[in-house]
């Protein structure tokens, strides 16, 4: 049910040197704000982040809690 929860700290807990995350992801959104659709000529890149819609409690809540759980400073 909260798989993009599950992939976050996945990636956060990875080895690797960088971690990245999509806002998608990080935002908690359905499949209809994907980015783009592999082999579809039309309709991709469309997803825009609009103001406010990243907030200081998600933020907190993810960016900040993992970063500091898997010591990504």
């Amino acid at each position: 049910q909260n798989v993009h929860d599950v992939f976050s700290r996945m990636a956060y807990s990875s080895v690797a040197k960088t971690a990245i995350l999509p806002l998608q992801d990080v935002l908690a959104l359905d499949e209809t704000a994907r980015i783009n659709t592999p082999g579809a000529a039309a309709g991709n890149w469309g997803w825009r982040l609009h103001p406010g819609q990243l907030t200081s409690s998600t933020a907190e809540h993810i960016l900040k809690e993992l970063t500091w759980l898997f010591n990504r400073r």
